[in-house]
């Protein structure tokens, strides 16, 4: 009797499943998108603390990815328009690494520099974007960028980035002499 009625529990729970099947006419697999989201709906975003909690989690995960994967890179030469593991140039290098946490960045520094949102130098995290001018320290045109990769004390921080000089290098830009006064600004892309 046991039996009896644990096969008429699962029939009973599958039945809805079965109806719901055949609701849809599988024709080459055109319903099966429709079938998956009815049995399985994508949750709506939370509010409130569960939220910014996940919210949290996200940026500190995708923070450590782009940190761990430009990381590989040190040591590898410049390469102008480079966009791959052959050589990079700034923006193809920002842009490369960005690629792994689903951030597609335009291939120019220039055009990254309008991106995201500005922060003030002393709010600097992780992930930020910095902007520098370049060659001509006296023009105020964007011409470099590299990625905040490591936050310091007193609103210190380093950059990873590519450049003409070293390739991709890790370096404190506000203690170069060449960088600190071509410093202009910093942009969070990673919200």
């Amino acid at each position: 009797m046991k039996k009896i009625i644990e096969c008429c529990v699962w029939s009973l729970a599958f039945l809805p499943l079965t109806s719901l099947a055949q609701q849809f006419e599988d024709t080459a697999g055109k319903d099966n998108e429709r079938y998956l989201a009815v049995l399985f709906p994508k949750p709506e975003p939370a509010e409130g603390p569960a939220s910014s909690r996940a919210d949290v989690s996200y940026l500190t995960a995708a923070r450590e990815t782009l940190v761990t994967f430009s990381s590989q890179y040190v040591g590898l030469g410049y390469r102008y328009g480079g966009t791959s593991g052959a050589g990079f140039d700034c923006s193809g290098f920002t842009r490369h690494i960005f690629e792994q946490v689903g951030i597609a960045l335009p291939h120019s520094s220039a055009a990254q520099a309008n991106t995201g949102e500005l922060v003030p130098e002393g709010e600097v995290q992780v992930g930020d974007l910095v902007f520098f001018k370049g060659g001509n320290r006296n023009s105020p045109r964007v011409g470099h960028v590299g990625m905040v990769c490591e936050v310091l004390p007193e609103g210190r921080f380093k950059i990873i980035h590519s450049t003409n000089h070293g390739g991709v290098m890790i370096e404190d830009p506000m203690q170069s002499a060449y960088f600190r006064p071509r410093f202009l600004f910093i942009r969070r892309v990673l919200k």
